[in-house]
């Protein structure tokens, strides 16, 4: 976290909770967390397609597992990675766009 806060990073959220990580968290070293990092905050609305692109971009950059989109009292995971983050199921590089969304596979045409 201290990488992240370096680079400019100061919201997160750690273990479903909405964090400063300039605070003093007090994580346990023993226990595995969730940390998910903010990257950008943006209002749909038209004209803003680069700076999605490129938070998106970063957000992919930056993420382990994938980056989120929440809004609307609604969260989607994608991943890069061919595979499903919670169960592993992957599928194998076709040249064809895939997004793994909360175990479910939809293809990206």
């Amino acid at each position: 976290m201290e990488t992240l806060l370096k680079h400019g990073y100061t919201r997160a959220r750690v273990d479903g909770e909405l964090v400063n990580m300039e605070d003093d968290l007090n994580l346990d070293k023993r226990k595995n967390h969730t940390i998910e990092v903010l990257i950008d905050r943006l209002l749909v609305k038209p004209g803003i397609e680069h700076r999605l692109e490129m938070s998106v971009g970063l957000a992919m950059k930056l993420a382990a597992v994938g980056a989120n989109r929440c809004g609307g009292g609604e969260e989607q995971l994608y991943s890069e990675k061919l595979a499903c983050p919670d169960c592993g199921i992957s599928v194998p590089a076709t040249g064809t766009a895939f997004i793994f969304v909360q175990q479910h596979v939809r293809r990206v045409s």
